[in-house]
């Protein structure tokens, strides 16, 4: 799956879900990248692990806030 967005109390997040497998990994980019960052990254695991990738708060197709935004809310954010 590619693209999708989740939205509730928090921003708007694009995240992608790949592979299949009983370990799950969660990408997360380094500072200006996005989830394709990672896109590599998901063939090369083929179905040993499934693979959350998605863009942070403020990047990507993510919501932009207008607003100044603590670590924390990054951390939200993945939980």
């Amino acid at each position: 799956m590619h693209g999708l967005c989740w939205t509730s109390d928090s921003p708007s997040l694009c995240f992608a879900r790949d592979g299949s497998g009983s370990r799950t990994l969660i990408a997360i980019h380094e500072l200006g990248g996005s989830l394709a960052s990672y896109a590599d990254l998901v063939p090369r695991l083929g179905n040993d692990a499934c693979v959350i990738r998605y863009d942070q708060r403020g990047s990507g197709l993510s919501e932009k806030p207008n607003h100044p935004y603590p670590l924390d809310a990054h951390v939200d954010d993945l939980e």
